[in-house]
């Protein structure tokens, strides 16, 4: 319901209304690629761990697409139709001449800081922490649950330096990870790494992506949340 409410809104924001499900054979092809992203990312980890199985649900679904679907004329909606993603260069950081910092000197500066940080940091460090309780749950370990916070507040604050936004832990994703195996420090490392080289360079790549793709594995990886035994 949640992910339907979210498209309907995406659609209606955009003024594209629903005009791709005009003709039959569109909304036909794109429940297609939605269950194919889905069953990849469901089942391929259960047969092997060497491919990343939400990376190969983009490529086939994008291969589905531009290979076959777009070929007949017919086309489902991408990224790229809702805006895209956007890099403004040069980035800006808190050194840039555009930003005046407040006097640190002054007890309202500290005020807002304090009040403002306070609130980021409860929320941050409560999610991450049951991200961090949900992953040892499915595990069936315990992990360095110390050190991953201690991690996540040294890179906010370099990402603040740099003008970027902080982070931390969401529950989703984690167990998306996790399902697919993406349990060790190599996985979280390629994962900001590759986050960095799509920012930087490849972001116009991520606007080649049908929707269709985000809602299969959107919908596997809430399938992953529920504990089908307990249904039994």
């Amino acid at each position: 319901a949640v992910e339907v409410s979210w498209n309907i809104s995406l659609f209606s924001y955009f003024g594209k209304g629903f005009e791709w499900i005009s003709p039959t054979l569109n909304l036909g092809i794109y429940a297609v690629e939605v269950a194919t992203a889905f069953v990849i990312s469901m089942f391929l980890p259960k047969l092997t761990t060497f491919l990343p199985a939400t990376l190969v649900s983009v490529l086939v679904v994008v291969a589905v697409e531009f290979g076959l679907a777009r070929q007949f004329g017919v086309e489902t909606p991408l990224i790229g139709d809702y805006g895209g993603a956007q890099v403004v260069t040069p980035w800006e950081t808190i050194f840039s001449s555009k930003y005046t910092l407040p006097s640190l000197v002054s007890w309202e500066s500290w005020k807002l800081i304090l009040g403002y940080g306070s609130a980021l940091f409860a929320t941050q460090f409560t999610e991450t922490a049951i991200a961090l309780n949900v992953v040892d749950r499915l595990d069936e370990s315990q992990g360095p649950g110390f050190l991953v916070l201690i991690g996540q507040g040294i890179a906010n604050i370099v990402s603040g330096l740099l003008g970027g936004m902080g982070g931390s832990g969401v529950v989703s994703m984690s167990v998306l990870a996790d399902r697919t195996f993406g349990t060790t420090c190599l996985s979280t490392f390629m994962t900001g790494l590759m986050v960095f080289v799509f920012v930087t360079w490849g972001y116009p790549v991520i606007n080649f992506i049908p929707l269709s793709a985000i809602s299969g594995i959107s919908i596997a990886m809430v399938c992953s949340f529920i504990q089908w035994r307990s249904m039994g």
